[in-house]
């Protein structure tokens, strides 16, 4: 992402543990355009704190992609970009396509499917998993159907099993924070169990990877820490503090929000920070609401915060704000008069 509807709290929280920060368009608009483009890496610069020199790759919103996506890429000076889909002859998930550049594109339409080359940039693609069991049947690239685990767990052996074939390279993860919000716990298993079967497998961003591939070193011999020795640990608070948790504040010890009461973790910090501002007098209402006037302030405790289109009553005479595809609840927007 790297727009409004970016919580630069959580954006921060994963760059301190370790995680690559990259951009997908302002607005998750296809086929984007260099201001598209640009747009997002500036506004996760001035308004997260993300240095623009480690905003490196893209993805492409819906993996739709043209000839001027990455020319524009390569002029608005990206490392890498993450949006082909390389579904290609592997044997079965063994010998998948090592990420590549761009730089003669033409001599390499099988894997760019374009006609020019793009010198500079470089290309991780969304390699393909296959269905456990199945030579042939290929599954989505992100957000995996079934039974997760097996289907990392095979995919990773054939992989890596030189001698049935296996070309060991990189196997991605891409998934969507819905997916992992449900599949948390047996995706953390077998991250777990994967780092305990194999002492030569790294888990590393795509910036980490491209690093090593241009000065390749034996796996005994890799350390990931050297490659995060440039983070700074400090606490980065969000740009507007006083608001910037919805109905919380910040606590710089901790680094992230704590909720007033009533509020979890994920309601308090899935308003907008933006455009709401909570009078410290904002009480939300659990008192019937009679009088529609009364319900002023919209408070939306989503993810994703859509407007609302109406205020409705109900069962228990509460006014609810109904909005596609979510409800929202109304709060007050300063205390509370019956």
């Amino acid at each position: 992402g790297g727009g409004p509807l970016t919580k630069c709290e959580l954006v921060q929280a994963l760059r301190r543990g370790g995680h690559e920060i990259a951009t997908h368009t302002y607005s998750h608009r296809g086929n984007p355009g260099a201001d598209e483009i640009q747009s997002a890496r500036t506004w996760l610069n001035e308004e997260c704190g993300i240095p623009m020199e480690e905003l490196r790759g893209f993805r492409a919103p819906y993996l739709q992609y043209s000839q001027d996506t990455f020319e524009s890429l390569r002029d608005l000076g990206f490392l890498y970009d993450s949006s082909v889909y390389k579904r290609r002859e592997t044997n079965g998930g063994r010998a998948h396509l090592w990420p590549y550049t761009i730089d003669e594109c033409g001599l390499e339409a099988e894997n760019c499917k374009f006609d020019k080359s793009v010198p500079g940039l470089h290309e991780v693609p969304m390699w393909p998993m296959y269905e456990v069991g199945s030579e042939d049947t290929v599954l989505v690239p992100m957000d995996y159907p079934g039974d997760a685990y097996a289907i990392l767990s095979q995919n990773l052996e054939r992989r890596y099993n030189v001698g049935q074939g296996g070309n060991r390279a990189p196997m991605g993860v891409f998934l969507h924070a819905s997916w992992l919000h449900a599949h948390g716990e047996e995706f953390r298993r077998w991250a777990e169990d994967t780092l305990v079967k194999y002492d030569d497998v790294h888990f590393i961003t795509n910036y980490q990877l491209l690093q090593w591939m241009s000065d390749p070193v034996p796996a005994s011999e890799y350390s990931r820490e050297e490659f995060c020795s440039n983070l700074e640990p400090e606490c980065l608070p969000p740009p507007v503090s006083e608001f910037g948790c919805g109905h919380g504040t910040f606590d710089p010890d901790l680094c992230r929000c704590v909720c007033m009461p009533r509020f979890n973790g994920r309601s308090c910090m899935s308003v907008d920070a933006a455009t709401t501002q909570i009078p410290t007098t904002q009480i939300p209402t659990t008192q019937n609401v009679t009088d529609e006037s009364k319900c002023t302030n919209i408070r939306r405790y989503t993810l994703r915060p859509y407007d609302a289109k109406e205020k409705v009553v109900n069962d228990d005479n509460i006014y609810e704000c109904k909005g596609w595809p979510y409800t929202y609840w109304c709060s007050l927007g300063g205390p509370y008069e019956p």
